[in-house]
């Protein structure tokens, strides 16, 4: 079983889900004001690199049980939409809030950070958010720093 966590990247053939990274690039690609958590700490995840750990799993034939499948690291959201405003060259027009100050549908918890290590005993080590934002950034056509 694979936990995954603030998933991105999702391929232009699944139209319609997007999720948090998407809309705040998107705001920052059009110059809009983005609200973001200061608060919540994420791992997030490119789901090309779940894909491949996906596969390493099954091909190597690794022992069952709970695998946490994210990239490498955690940041608020805020820090990755700085990171994600630098990797494009804009200037972020980011409004920092907290989770308490928006009404969600579902209740989330403020720390979601995941450890890989169970998952890097297997010889699969997941790239960090960081690199993973760049190279989904790249994919996109966002002439990247």
């Amino acid at each position: 079983m694979l936990r995954v966590e603030s998933l991105f990247g999702a391929p232009r053939e699944w139209a319609g889900r997007r999720g948090t990274l998407d809309r705040i690039v998107e705001g920052l690609e059009q110059g809009r004001e983005v609200r973001v958590f200061t608060d919540r700490v994420v791992s997030p995840s490119y789901v090309y690199d779940v894909a491949a750990a996906t596969r390493h799993l099954v091909t190597t034939g690794a022992a069952p049980g709970l695998y946490h499948c994210v990239n490498d690291g955690h940041a608020s959201w805020h820090d990755v939409a700085r990171e994600a405003a630098a990797l494009l060259h804009v200037e972020p027009r980011l409004v920092p809030i907290t989770i308490d100050q928006m009404p969600l549908r579902a209740s989330r918890p403020k720390y979601c950070a995941l450890s890989t290590k169970k998952l890097t005993f297997t010889g699969f080590v997941m790239p960090s958010w960081r690199a993973a934002l760049r190279r989904w950034l790249t994919a996109r056509g966002a002439p990247v720093a």
